[in-house]
């Protein structure tokens, strides 16, 4: 995690506010795909206080919530969820910093920040998971829907045109891709 502790206490005088902001876990996922991370948010302070909390990433990907407010009392801790969405055509290894930033309404020196990182692990259409999407991609679908093959390791890679499920629409697409100039896995039409 990229921690980074900017909670301070001004003078004896202020003691009623504070925050402290945990990051979650770090998450991989493939392309074209929405995960959720998760940040603990607490009020260390004394008092009931809002926080205005702002998250934000480096990648140009969505996130939701992007910014928000939270009333917690004292010693309150929260539990926030944001979902980021990984665009179809980020690429293998693509990591994305997630930072979570809450500051004290009541006394805005008050500001603690966390991060994590979302890695894109896995390309859709990469079925074979050897980091190139080619023919084999194609035959491995093949064996796999009609020839009781293996199923892909990561079955989101074999969901080439994201319609949630694995079938001869999927290996069309892929064929496409390769041979006729098609869209990227996944492309918004």
């Amino acid at each position: 995690h990229g921690r980074s502790m900017f909670s301070c206490q001004l003078s004896a005088a202020d003691t009623l506010h504070g925050v402290l902001v945990e990051a979650g876990v770090d998450v991989n996922s493939v392309n074209a795909n929405q995960v959720e991370v998760v940040f603990l948010v607490q009020n260390t302070g004394l008092v009931t206080d809002t926080f205005d909390i702002v998250i934000s990433e480096l990648q140009g990907w969505d996130l939701s919530p992007s910014s928000y407010w939270k009333k917690l009392n004292a010693e309150e801790i929260d539990t926030s969820e944001v979902t980021v969405s990984v665009p179809y055509d980020a690429g293998l290894m693509t990591v994305d910093q997630i930072t979570y930033k809450a500051i004290s309404r009541a006394n805005p020196y008050y500001v603690d920040q966390d991060t994590l990182t979302v890695t894109v692990y896995a390309i859709r259409g990469d079925v074979t998971n050897d980091g190139v999407i080619d023919l084999g991609d194609v035959v491995h679908l093949i064996n796999y829907l009609y020839r009781d093959g293996p199923a892909p390791e990561i079955p989101q890679t074999g969901d080439v045109n994201c319609d949630t499920v694995i079938d001869l629409g999927d290996v069309v697409y892929l064929i496409n891709y390769l041979f006729r100039e098609g869209p990227l896995p996944c492309a918004p039409e």
